[in-house]
Parts: C-alpha cells; structure tokens; sequence
C-alpha cells in the first residue's frame, strides 16, 4: 500500500520521513532543554523531579494547604428535619443521564 515504511501516529498521522518521527522529534526536544522522559511511564517523576528544582530555586513558591469547606448542616439533622422527600419519584443517574421512573419509593445513584 505505501512505496516506504510508514510510523503512525495519534489521530490518523503518519511519518514520512525520519524527521517526523517521535524519536527525533524527542531528540530535538532535549536538545533544546526540554525534559523528555524516557517513556510515558516516566512521565511523572520527570513532572515531579521539574516541580522539586522549580521550588528549590524559588521560581515556584508553593502555597500552603487551605482547609476544606466546612458542611453547613449535619447531614443526619438534615435527613430529619429540613429536606424535603418526593417519595414517588425515582431516578437513576446513568451515563446516558437522569432517567426517571415514577411510582416507585427511593432515589438510586448508579455510577
């Protein structure tokens, strides 16, 4: 089908030649200083090990942890006092979204 050895890659793409491929393209990268990992699996530490030299020389200043929100009401006084139950309806949360079927008593959450 093709008159030379072809690469293929993301979204339909293909090599032509040895300048297109991921290995060179890989090997201009680092050239020009960007940290290329090894292989995806790599990815990662690479990020990981880039974030640490970036904090270390003060060019990233990481911010402290903020707590999470507080819940505005106990949820167990919620259940007994202020929601409101619409006990003939029920829906089923699929991925082809909300669905409902009337008559029945509970709401099931499908995930």
């Amino acid at each position: 089908m093709f008159n030379s050895e072809v690469q293929f890659g993301h979204a339909g793409s293909c090599a032509n030649s040895d300048m297109e491929t991921a290995t060179a393209k890989n090997k201009a990268l680092k050239e020009a200083g960007a940290v290329v990992p090894s292989t995806f699996d790599d990815l990662g530490e690479a990020i990981h090990d880039v974030y640490a030299k970036l904090v270390k020389s003060g060019v990233i200043v990481p911010l402290p942890e903020m707590p999470p929100p507080t819940v505005p009401m106990d949820f167990s006084w919620a259940r007994v006092s202020s929601t409101h139950h619409h006990h003939h309806l029920y829906y089923i949360i699929l991925g082809r979204g909300i669905r409902n079927r009337p008559n029945l008593l509970q709401i099931t959450l499908i995930l």
